[in-house]
């Protein structure tokens, strides 16, 4: 379940990287409607490109690797909750963000 919602946000991120992307090609002064740009829903959205699929795949195993207890033991001790016992991971993540 987490990895079909995790597909689905990496999926709606990759749409919103090409859409914005284009707006390079569109002059600043330029509106949406003028340039003929439509809204569409991310479920009409299908990656089929093999590189992009195995990339997507293996992005996505590898967020789910991450403990998500010590994901979160920094913004809950900048909350003054319990850690429940984990540790901050080190890097980024263990910064004030």
């Amino acid at each position: 379940m987490a990895k079909n919602f995790l597909k689905k946000v990496v999926s709606a991120c990759s749409a919103a990287t090409v859409a914005l992307g284009m707006s390079s090609f569109i002059p600043a002064k330029t509106s949406a409607k003028e340039a003929d740009i439509l809204d569409f829903s991310i479920s009409d959205v299908t990656m089929t490109d093999g590189y992009c699929t195995n990339a997507l795949d293996k992005e996505m195993d590898y967020l789910l690797s991450f403990d998500t207890e010590k994901l979160l033991a920094g913004f809950r001790d900048n909350a003054g909750l319990s850690t429940n016992g984990a540790t901050r991971y080190g890097g980024w993540e263990n910064t004030n963000i």
